[in-house]
């Protein structure tokens, strides 16, 4: 659209040389580039987040927006109807910096405008046509553009001067040098509309008296040096260990015990205390406690660990991908499923690591001598041991405390069952036996009912969201999209139905979100699709596939199906920005 507006003005006034913007999406896409690069354009960016380096642009939007709000006050709906009106009321009116409008400052003449129409009627006047030749025309044409310009110019330079002079007076001249470490004034990720120093970053180098080239989170940017900071890193007295027991102790600690006394009994400090995953502890280190609601009611006992995982190193360990799991599920027809107890705690702390588990409780300090939740290598480290755990026992999977055992016949299913269970209790870990099935033609994993070739939600998450309630903020539509984006394969053309939704996320919306009579459309109709109980054939991969595509404006919908049924529904939602028909096709 921006592309199409500016070769409509490129054919009246022609093709500049060069064109400046910031770094909306709509500027720098892949069609703007190109209809750039075949017209011969040079395409210059501003600096991110310093609109003043384009300044003129953005004090035309601000006056146009101003005159827009007060012709469309008693029309409201058809603000752009009266936007031609509007621009033709600047176009004719003097500018304060140049004295001249900017009518007259392309084409050499004064506009007729409303101003001058009503002169005529109130006073009867009629101008009398100067008679020239079309010579002489020209010459005093080419005569007063150059002299307007020239005038133009010169107040313009006595505008900036001033504003200049005005701008500098609390200013400090400052410079950096390539490889400096610098802050950089930013948006929060949560709220934009609050900048905070984030840093330190690179300096790449320098393009200009007031431009730099920054590393940015691997990608490097020009910033204007009012948004820059220069780091000074402190010298560290002590050693490494000293300095990693401070930032590990959270000084919120002391003040949040008496708020955690009242959440959480000392009996439940006690009862861990019996059970042997915590001991008592003299770790210079300590962290907050977390309680977590667990799907059947009751807590889940966690530490805020955030400064200790700000330092710990990742491990890059594979989780388990969900849709491979059910891809091997398709040939069986028994099914058992052993749900271990606190799978966490039952993998031993190592002794030089307990020390870091430090956490505060009613009746004192203590440390961890399992695995804890919170860690954040806890998911990688269950899962290898998973992994490992099970090795070489065929017709299992795992996807955490979750095993899941299946075949085709009862006498293998024993077997196997026995040597799941001989090698759970060789290394001794215990399961849970109120939540263990053993034996069933179907069953639920991960939220689904697996069974007879077939996959289909759990019957109590579809109750869950045939009770879901109106959303009044955007936090409570995140939830809810994502409560139905887990079983967004169920449902043909999701992206599209829930597009409505989506549209109240988007970038600038209030936070208090305005529900419409067409969101309330929008969710009534996935209700409904998900009562009429969706049901998917699991993909069996010794069997040929066929893909079925299709491209609308906002999205690339995807088929997957084999010889038994449709296996998923896949979805793509695009920006109309970035892509074009013709590579739509291609996603």
């Amino acid at each position: 659209m921006v592309a199409e507006a500016l070769l409509t003005i490129y054919a009246r006034l022609g093709i500049p040389k060069e064109i400046l913007s910031d770094h909306g999406p709509q500027f720098i896409s892949d069609l703007m580039n190109q209809v750039c690069r075949l017209m011969g354009i040079k395409h210059v960016y501003s600096s991110i987040f310093h609109p003043s380096s384009n300044r003129m642009c953005e004090r035309i939007n601000g006056v146009i927006k101003a005159m827009l709000r007060k012709v469309a006050d008693k029309h409201p709906d058809d603000w752009d109807r009266l936007l031609p009106s509007v621009l033709f009321a600047y176009r004719e009116t003097p500018q304060d910096g140049t004295k001249f409008s900017p009518f007259e400052l392309m084409y050499g003449r004064t506009p007729r405008g409303i101003m001058s129409v009503l002169k005529e009627l109130y006073t009867d006047q009629e101008l009398v046509q100067e008679v020239k030749t079309i010579y002489q025309y020209v010459i005093d044409l080419e005569r007063r553009i150059y002299d307007s310009c020239q005038l133009a110019a010169a107040k313009s330079s006595e505008n900036a001067d001033k504003a200049t002079i005005y701008a500098d007076r609390g200013a400090e001249l400052r410079s950096l040098k390539p490889d400096d470490k610098v802050l950089v004034l930013l948006p929060q990720t949560k709220n934009k509309l609050l900048m905070r120093w984030q840093g330190p970053y690179i300096v790449r180098e320098r393009i200009s008296k007031v431009d730099y080239v920054v590393n940015v989170k691997g990608i490097d940017k020009v910033y204007h040096i009012n948004i820059l900071k220069l780091y000074h890193e402190r010298e560290e007295e002590g050693n490494a260990f000293m300095s990693l027991g401070v930032a590990l102790v959270n000084d919120d600690c002391s003040s949040q015990t008496e708020t955690m006394s009242l959440k959480i009994p000392p009996m439940e400090v006690k009862k861990m205390l019996d059970m042997g995953v915590i001991e008592p502890s003299n770790s210079p280190y300590s962290s907050l406690i977390v309680l977590v609601k667990k799907p059947d009611g009751t807590n889940r006992f966690c530490i805020d660990f955030r400064r200790l995982n700000g330092k710990t190193i990742m491990d890059k360990e594979p989780i388990p991908n969900q849709e491979d799991l059910f891809a091997k599920l398709s040939k069986a027809s028994i099914f058992s499923k052993i749900d271990l107890t606190k799978g966490y705690w039952q993998i031993p702390m190592d002794d030089s690591s307990k020390q870091y588990t430090a956490f505060q409780t009613p009746i004192g300090l203590m440390q961890w001598k399992f695995m804890p939740f919170g860690l954040s290598n806890a998911p990688a480290t269950f899962a290898r041991t998973m992994r490992l755990l099970l090795d070489g026992i065929p017709n299992v999977i795992s996807y955490f405390d979750d095993i899941l055992i299946y075949t085709q016949d009862w006498m293998s299913h024993l077997k196997t069952l026995d040597a799941v269970l001989s090698r759970l209790a060789k290394h001794g870990f215990t399961a849970r036996p109120t939540k263990m099935y053993i034996g069933f033609e179907e069953i639920e994993f991960l939220g689904h009912v697996v069974g007879k070739g077939k996959l289909r939600p759990e019957i109590v998450k579809v109750e869950r969201i045939l009770k879901l309630s109106t959303p009044k903020t955007k936090k409570q539509v995140k939830s809810l999209l994502g409560l139905l984006g887990y079983y967004r394969k169920f449902i043909d053309n999701f992206a599209s139905i829930c597009n409505p939704l989506t549209e109240l996320l988007r970038k600038g919306s209030p936070e208090k979100i305005e529900w419409t009579q067409e969101c309330e459309d929008t969710l009534n109709k996935i209700k409904h699709l998900f009562s009429t109980s969706p049901i998917l054939a699991l993909p069996d991969l010794t069997k040929q596939f066929v893909v079925r595509t299709q491209t609308h404006q906002i999205q690339v919908l995807a088929e997957y199906c084999c010889n038994n049924g449709t296996t998923t529904y896949y979805h793509v939602r695009m920006s109309a920005v970035n892509y074009w028909t013709g590579r739509k096709s291609t996603q």
